[in-house]
């Protein structure tokens, strides 16, 4: 009778051990989420920022293929507010006469945006943009 009343404190003390050990993991796992969660929302940000200076790469070239039908450009730094866009590439006669492709970049914090447009040279409309996934 004496062994069974030492046995009850044991348990009570290893129930305790496992419940403070389950809650612990319990609150490292919300917080790790908290901490990714937020880290994932800064990542969509600087895609957004890199996505729009690429798009103000591509305005730049449509000006120039608009005032110059014939503007052929390779690797030109573009400086958009305190940040830097490439103006990659820009073809004449491309895919087909009277239309440029421009080929551009934009790189915001490790976020990097490259997209690629055809523009019809005669009114400076964008005829197409796509986004490609790396350097075209």
């Amino acid at each position: 009778m004496y062994a069974h009343k030492t046995n009850r404190g044991f348990i009570a003390l290893i129930s305790a051990v496992v419940v403070s050990f389950v809650l612990l993991i319990t609150v490292v796992t919300l917080g790790m989420r908290g901490i990714t969660g937020r880290l994932y929302l800064l990542e969509i940000e600087n895609k957004r920022s890199s996505q729009a200076l690429a798009e103000s790469c591509v305005s730049v070239a449509t000006v120039k293929v608009f005032n110059d039908p014939l503007y052929v450009a390779t690797n030109v730094p573009v400086q958009v507010g305190g940040n830097t866009c490439t103006i990659l590439s820009v073809v004449a006669n491309t895919p087909a006469s009277g239309q440029s492709t421009v080929r551009v970049a934009g790189i915001y914090k490790k976020a990097t945006t490259y997209l690629t447009a055809v523009i019809q040279t005669s009114n400076g409309a964008l005829v197409s943009q796509a986004e490609k996934a790396t350097s075209p």
